[in-house]
């Protein structure tokens, strides 16, 4: 099944520049379904940049929580731009139908 998400995975630790790809191509961004679909596409590929080996480590698990939030609100600022191109009927340019979900 289809989930959106690219190839790329990460490994270990929250890790600098990690980017996972959220495809929505196949989604219909004038529709709420479709909007609920890429925010749920988005969350995992957040989780997925943003990965914590070990629970028990405060740092790793302080690091993460930076990191989900940083991740969050630089593609929420895609979406957003993405679902008003397509309210207004037109495309949104980003590259391959793909917003990147990066860590910093």
């Amino acid at each position: 099944m289809e989930n959106g998400l690219g190839d790329q995975r990460t490994a270990g630790a929250v890790e600098s520049g990690n980017a996972v790809p959220v495809r929505f191509g196949d989604l219909d961004l004038r529709t709420e379904a479709g909007v609920t679909a890429l925010k749920q596409r988005i969350d995992r590929a957040v989780r997925r940049a943003c990965r914590v080996d070990n629970i028990r480590d405060l740092k790793q698990m302080s690091a993460a929580h930076a990191c989900r939030e940083f991740a969050l609100g630089t593609a929420s600022r895609e979406v957003e731009l993405a679902v008003a191109a397509a309210q207004k009927g037109e495309s949104y340019a980003s590259a391959a139908g793909a917003i990147n979900v990066r860590s910093r």
